[in-house]
């Protein structure tokens, strides 16, 4: 279409008269009615009433959006419905800042226009280091909560969506240049904002029957030349044979939007910025029928990860309307307590019953992108329930429930804003599952190249590119490693809360007892031409162990110091066989020399006579006690006791870290004659200083060494430690290899500086190595009949497995392996509702209790995976092969019928013998 000149003069409304309408239609009404729309008919009305019926079928009345007629195209890109709307509050903040920008520049002309997002944050706000989650609460929402708000009006299934912000506002004269047009925006050139293509919250369009626009520029920052007007329009949802068109309401004179006076806005209360509403915004399912406070919250909360200033979220649609202020997940995790350890914490605050285990800030360096900051939280439950820890549960609050990102808990941002999420399935690989189910995850790209960020994300929010999915992983990983020892400890202690406690998931207690067997059986074969190899052991004596013990002793020769409240282990020895240790009939009992007594005493796990024992110190003894503990290990025939105790110390807690700013020094950790030693491969080393954590925000830290040595990542100072994780090749020569140099460079030209020799050793060689394969299965239950369609039942197998009939009470089990973004997965069916299984457990249930019948249950179901595992991972030969797709589990490789039967007679030979092991241990039992 013909543009028309931008020089044309704006008519008001009150110059039309195309409505015979006997209601008053003045710019005083339809202001007061579009501020306070609800619905779709609403909008109709106030059109029919001003303009006549023939402004929904007259082109004049209306103008495509962007000026393109094929705009649907850009309008419906967006992969889901919430995003749009993150798009239109992100625009309420910038429009906030670029009012700020424009008042204090023309109150200073001399002002530097800040370099980030932050910047401005911090120079026009005053925040420190412009990071808002440091902004207290009663400040944000006093100071902050009117600046931009998402306020939900009308019905709950399909609400009307209205974003609203008091910023810079737009003139009617530039309303086609900017609001409404498409990929014209000049964002990318403010270095101070963060969109870029001027077209994100468009696609709130297309989930809407119509959207109401309304702007008013600060009237203090409007040109000589340029009239106090808010101008206003309406933009409707138009089909055209095959695409639709999307366009806006226009003076069909001018071709602009229409206006209304600002005296009028003054008497509304409209002073500045933009109100937008989406009428009847579509597919927003649980967001718009569950409270406000649930699904809402969540994912916005989410969504706007650390959002450059606070908003407020409203819900008008009850008759009481409830209002929140949105920080965002950074703010609200970390006003969770720590824990450094698992023991229980006593509750914060009524309901407070999650802490944070684990948290991290890591830098990776990248030469061609720049740094990227990972920064993550492992959360843990402060609450019991039956019997045990439901870690994984704590992250829903901290999560965006939304199908598309419920389990993407790994928040790739950008200024804040989440512009792609990934699944924390990385550390699952790594073999930290229960550390994966607890994780949140911050991968902050702030600190990227402006030339890396513009190809960094998708333009529409979509999915992550590949090759900037690949640099996360690779952040990730480096984290992880730099991490590892801390991950595992909490993994283990979680390994044993599944085993030990009451009530957990079946799947989960499975994979915990399978998983150790079937990397146990990974590390005695190694793959060649697609036959087992079995691997070649060393001549190292294999620890055989006494049914009759003589020896049992701590592994602790000085007083062990113990600390209030802190769980730390020590360490037995025994010549007593691992069947001794592990047998029902033996009784490990410990003893201590005083009354009360100081510690809680739990054998946590070992073998080959090294036995790890927990300390966990009671919190409210004090410092100075002393106490000997012995152990004493019997059975009904023979007593052993230790012939030594071993000495415990109470010593009080060392005092809470606190550093200095700026800090004083900075030194490596090193050995003797100064020296840092390095495997070939890589390593991690460790700087020590006096700093306070944010050392970062205020000082540059950089890191010199020689070209055999490259530096993957380093962590935020923490206690006054920095963490460094260096790479170097498999093979680089062993002994010196130079100097490695930090420094710490300070505003005012100060700087500290330190040094170390940098010394390779030979790396730790792991007998017959090879490559480690980590378990990667599913388990499905399937059953006679479900009551969820998203649950397997027997007919189901017919198309799962490519049988010719579905399943019956005979099967037991079944493998097939599926492909996604090019990573196999082996996914394994368990028939729980097998004819034999059944009768054997309704037999076992007269006469067992409910946790004895549980715990058959599981030990039978984890043989019968681990052999479908088995046959998931040979070929069709019963060869072990590590691809997947070459496996039995892959359709076509192996017919189910070749190991049905098998699988018939491997569960009827495990289910014998486990009733017969029940019946041993009750008659045992009754015998006593």
């Amino acid at each position: 279409m013909k543009t028309p000149d931008k020089s044309s003069s704006q008519l008001p409304l009150s110059d039309f008269a195309l409505s015979q309408s006997t209601i008053p239609v003045t710019d005083d009404f339809i202001l007061d009615a579009l501020l306070h729309v609800k619905d779709s008919r609403e909008i109709e009305a106030l059109l029919n009433d001003r303009f006549g019926s023939k402004v929904f079928s007259s082109e004049t009345y209306w103008r495509p959006v962007g000026d393109q007629l094929s705009n649907a195209g850009a309008i419906e890109a967006s992969p889901e419905e919430i995003n749009p709307l993150i798009e239109r509050i992100v625009n309420g903040i910038e429009a906030v800042i670029e009012l700020k920008i424009e008042e204090k520049h023309r109150g200073n002309l001399g002002w530097e226009i800040p370099e980030s997002p932050s910047k401005a944050i911090e120079d026009l706000f005053g925040v420190p280091e412009g990071a808002s989650d440091k902004i207290d609460q009663e400040t944000a929402r006093k100071k902050f909560g009117n600046y931009v708000k998402l306020i939900l009006r009308g019905n709950k299934e399909t609400p009307t969506v209205i974003v609203k912000d008091e910023g810079i506002g737009i003139h009617p004269s530039d309303f086609h240049k900017s609001i409404l047009s498409l990929g014209q925006s000049c964002k990318g050139q403010k270095k101070y904002l963060i969109g870029m293509y001027g077209q994100g919250g468009s696609s709130a369009f297309e989930k809407s029957g119509y959207s109401v626009i309304l702007s008013r520029k600060h009237p203090s920052l409007l040109r000589k030349d340029e009239p106090d007007l808010a101008g206003w329009t309406v933009v409707r949802k138009r089909l055209s044979i095959r695409t639709h068109i999307y366009e806006y309401l226009v003076n069909p004179i001018t071709k602009r939007v229409f206006t209304i006076g600002g005296a009028i806005c003054d008497d509304k209360g409209f002073a500045n910025g933009t109100y937008v509403a989406h009428a009847n915004y579509k597919n927003l399912g649980s967001f718009a029928t569950q409270r406000m406070t649930n699904y809402a919250w969540y994912t916005l909360n989410y969504r706007l990860f650390n959002p450059l200033i606070p908003w407020t979220l409203v819900d008008e649609r009850d008759s009481s309307p409830e209002l929140r202020t949105m920080r965002g997940v950074l703010y609200r995790i970390n006003q969770l307590p720590k824990s450094e350890h698992s023991v229980l914490l006593p509750q914060q605050r009524k309901g407070e019953n999650t802490s944070v285990r684990h948290h991290i800030k890591y830098i990776y360096p990248d030469p061609s992108y720049g740094s990227i900051l990972v920064e993550w939280w492992v959360l843990q439950s402060e609450e019991l329930t039956n019997g045990r820890r439901e870690h994984s549960t704590k992250v829903d609050p901290y999560r965006d429930p939304s199908k598309r990102f419920a389990q993407r808990r790994v928040a790739v941002t950008r200024a804040g804003q989440v512009h792609a999420a990934l699944t924390p399935n990385i550390f699952i690989r790594e073999g930290l599952r229960f550390v994966a189910s607890s994780i949140i995850v911050n991968v902050n790209t702030d600190q990227l190249s402006y030339e890396a960020g513009a190809s960094f994300f998708a333009s529409n929010r979509a999915d992550l590119k590949r090759e900037s999915e690949e640099i996360i992983e690779k952040a990730l990983g480096s984290a992880i490693y730099q991490y590892r020892s801390e991950l595992m400890e909490i993994q283990r202690e979680r390994e044993r809360e599944i085993i030990r406690g009451r009530g957990a998931k079946d799947e989960e207690v499975l994979k915990t007892k399978l998983d150790p067997m079937i990397k146990a059986f990974l590390s005695t074969v190694s793959t060649g031409s697609g036959n087992v190899t079995r691997r070649k052991y060393d001549n190292t004596p294999k620890f055989k162990g006494k049914a009759v013990p003589t020896t049992l002793e701590f592994a602790r020769n000085t007083p062990l110091e113990i600390i209030p409240g802190i769980p730390t282990h020590l360490d037995l020895i025994t010549d007593a066989s691992d069947s001794v240790m592990r047998s029902r009939k033996t009784t490990l009992k410990f003893s201590q020399s005083i009354s009360p007594e100081i510690v809680d005493t739990t054998i946590i796990g070992g073998e080959d006579g090294r036995w790890r024992v927990r300390i966990v110190p009671y919190a409210d003894i004090t410092a100075g006690t002393k106490c000997a503990l012995s152990a004493t290990l019997e059975q009904s025939s023979w007593r052993l006791e230790t012939k030594k105790a071993c000495q415990l110390v109470v010593i009080p807690p060392p005092e809470e870290y606190k550093g200095v700013s700026p800090p004083t020094f900075l030194r490596f950790k090193t050995r003797a004659n100064n020296e840092v030693h390095i495997q070939q491969g890589g390593g991690r080393i460790t700087l020590e200083s006096d700093a306070e954590d944010n050392l970062f925000d205020y000082a540059k830290f950089s890191i010199s060494k020689s070209e055999t040595l490259r530096l993957l990542g380093y962590s935020h100072p923490s206690k006054g430690q920095i963490r460094l994780t260096i790479e170097t090749d498999p093979d680089i020569p062993i002994g010196a290899a130079g100097n490695i140099t930090a420094k710490l460079e300070f505003n005012d030209g100060s700087f500290l500086y330190a040094e170390a020799n940098v010394i390779i050793t030979k790396k730790q060689q792991i007998e017959a190595g090879g490559v480690q394969y980590v378990p990667n299965y599913k388990i499905h239950y399937v059953r006679q009949v479900t009551s969820s369609e998203d649950d397997d039942k027997w007919d189901d197998m017919q198309e799962i497995l490519g049988i010719d009939t579905p399943w019956n009470a005979d099967d037991v089990g079944g493998i097939t392996v599926t492909h996604d973004d090019g990573r196999s997965q082996l996914h394994i069916y368990l028939n729980v509702d097998n004819r034999e299984t059944l009768n054997v457990e309704n037999r076992l249930a007269r006469a067992n209790s409910e946790s004895d019948i549980e715990n058959s249950r599981q030990n039978h179901r984890t043989l019968l995976v681990y052999h479908l595992y088995l046959l998931g991972i040979s070929d069709e030969n019963g060869n072990f092969v590590a691809d997947l797709e070459k496996g039995a589990g892959n359709q076509g490789q192996m017919d189910y019928k070749a190991y049905r039967n098998e699988m018939i007679r491997l569960n009827r030979t495990a289910l014998y013998a486990s009733k017969e092991y029940l019946d041993s241990f009750k008659e045992g039992q009754n015998a006593a």
